[in-house]
């Protein structure tokens, strides 16, 4: 009987404990000038080991990005930890599940001061968009263990931030009528983050960068051009999803399709890939798309020009909704539709010789 209420008075403290580190610590919210900012702040500073002392702003309006401000008063050093004034600085905050969060555009000469919005993390990559979405996910929800500042360290081990900004974006939500910058709570204090994949409710989002195009190439036994990107998306891990190269004439107009291929419902050419996300942050660094040099229904032998636009659609909704669409880029080519493979050699029908040679001399 004795044990048990050993064990029983062990539970009951060790539950204190834990209720109360994963209590905010007491702030204050005000409304700031005439433009609908709130600042919410923490009241008193907290003491780290007598040496160091932290403090935290959470600033925010309807449709304006949040502004993070730090206080670091180092005794060390007889003052607060500063960045010279008019400079910006570099600033790391380490976060309880292994992530760093970075950026170079904080400045302050009291308290230190950055846009949520240039934080970027060392674990997976988000679009520009939706960085202060996903800094304030991740500060909601994992503590930050330590500060450095333009290479200098400050450690937090007890710091209890995660509840602290939760319980501010909570009261900025309230008093601005405005959640879309603020990330979100996960429902547990430990979500799972690996590397390479990022919260699934981050936004649904796509980029391209890195295009290229590869001519010659063999495509379903036929000469052909293959577009290479990186592709980037986040959101969508096991969803469908649609990536689609349109292809125009030089003048910009759309290249009509004549034998139903590769084409689009209005009869377009176009070429359409279906990769699957097999991560809520996906990143292919060499992904392709190609069309047959026939499939383009120019006519003629000669060089010619295509230009092309790739669109990135989320096919989960019903229409589907446009992600990314690339700007128009021009390609050239050499075009034969005589052009074939027979027996896995390449032959010209008769008359190509001589179309070649003028075209290429008329070039």
């Amino acid at each position: 009987m004795y044990i048990k209420k050993r064990v029983l008075l062990l539970i009951v403290v060790l539950a204190s404990v834990l209720y109360v580190h994963a209590q905010a610590y007491p702030f204050e919210c005000k409304k700031m000038g005439t433009e609908g900012y709130w600042e919410c702040k923490l009241k008193e500073v907290i003491n780290d080991s007598n040496k160091k002392i932290y403090g935290i702003i959470v600033t925010g309006a309807r449709g304006k990005t949040v502004i993070l401000s730090f206080v670091i008063n180092d005794l060390d050093n007889g003052g607060f930890y500063n960045i010279e004034k008019g400079k910006r600085g570099v600033l790391k905050l380490y976060l309880s599940n292994g992530e760093i969060l970075t950026t170079s555009s904080a400045g302050g000469e009291l308290w230190i001061n950055l846009g949520a919005h240039s934080l970027s993390s060392n674990k997976v990559t988000i679009p520009v968009r939706d960085q202060g979405n996903y800094a304030m996910r991740q500060l909601r929800n994992y503590n930050i263990t330590k500060i450095v500042v333009e290479g200098k360290e400050f450690t937090t081990p007890r710091f209890r931030s995660a509840a602290t900004i939760d319980a501010m974006c909570k009261s900025l939500i309230s008093n601005t009528g405005d959640q879309g910058q603020y990330g979100s709570r996960a429902s547990s204090t430990t979500p799972s983050t690996t590397q390479g994949s990022a919260p699934s409710n981050i936004p649904v989002s796509a980029s391209i960068s890195n295009i290229s195009v590869s001519h010659d190439q063999m495509i379903k036994g036929e000469k052909g051009m293959t577009i290479n990107m990186k592709l980037n998306v986040n959101g969508m891990k096991g969803k469908k999803l649609g990536v689609t190269a349109y292809f125009y004439d030089e003048n910009g107009t759309a290249l009509n399709d004549l034998n139903q291929k590769y084409w689009t419902t209005d009869k377009k050419v176009c070429s359409v890939t279906n990769p699957s996300p097999t991560y809520d942050n996906s990143v292919w660094d060499s992904y392709k798309i190609s069309i047959p040099y026939r499939e383009l229904h120019m006519s003629g032998v000669g060089f010619k020009t295509v230009k092309f636009k790739i669109i990135v659609w989320n096919k989960e909704v019903n229409p589907s909704k446009n992600l990314y669409t690339t700007a128009l880029i021009a390609t050239t080519f050499f075009n034969d539709p005589n052009f074939l493979i027979v027996n896995g050699s390449a032959k010209l029908a008769v008359g190509s010789v001589r179309q070649i040679f003028f075209s290429v001399f008329q070039h």
